[in-house]
């Protein structure tokens, strides 16, 4: 369904909400500023907000703001996030590049790909993020690997589950389940779960004007 849910919400987690991300893929936002969403998350110990628009320009051009705020006992963070999303290739598959940056307590710079092949009610696809944080003068490095399907059999639903993990670390994978609820033309409810040494939820609205 329409939205850049996982780049919008990609940074929207702090400590064990690690896992609370909006499942979904990549697709072109209608044209103009068309898209608002707003997002609420949590697990043990921790609750998020978040809330962002979209503007669609054509292919190529997918631009996204949002803005977060997390809360995990005393500690609460903000965060700024600015994206842009590129179909840069379909065919039999499509491939959408996702580059975007980060401000909180550090700027993080960060690279997504996205790789779907749809195969009529089910669409299996793979992302890959790379990301780099500067503070003190130390990079911190991360790429995080996803694959996962969706199933959209069901009028006006789509079902996704999926296996994330950190690359390069000790970690295990980690699922989560969600579903995409098209309640009318305007308004998509999105909501899923994820277990990531720890149980985390998120639940979020999307507005498309056209």
């Amino acid at each position: 369904m329409k939205g850049f849910r996982w780049i919008i919400v990609a940074g929207f987690s702090v400590g064990s909400m690690h896992g609370a991300l909006a499942l979904d893929t990549v697709e072109p936002y209608s044209s103009g500023l068309s898209d608002y969403e707003m997002y609420v998350a949590g697990s043990e110990g921790a609750v998020g907000v978040s809330a962002a628009m979209g503007y669609g320009a054509g292919r190529f051009l997918n631009p996204s703001a949002s803005i977060s705020h997390v809360q995990e006992g005393s500690l609460g963070s903000r965060s700024l996030r600015l994206a842009n999303a590129s179909l840069i290739y379909q065919g039999d598959f499509e491939v959408d590049a996702i580059p975007a940056v980060e401000f909180s307590s550090d700027v993080t710079y960060s690279l997504g790909f996205e790789w779907t092949l749809p195969l009529g009610s089910v669409t299996p696809y793979l992302q890959h993020s790379h990301s780099a944080g500067f503070a003190d003068a130390d990079a911190t490095v991360e790429h995080a690997l996803t694959g996962g399907a969706l199933y959209s059999g069901l009028p006006g639903f789509e079902l996704f589950g999926q296996l994330s993990r950190s690359l390069g670390s000790a970690g295990s994978w980690s699922p989560a389940v969600g579903a995409n609820w098209k309640v009318s033309g305007a308004i998509e409810l999105i909501a899923d779960v994820a277990y990531d040494a720890g149980v985390s939820a998120s639940i979020g609205t999307i507005f498309t004007w056209e």
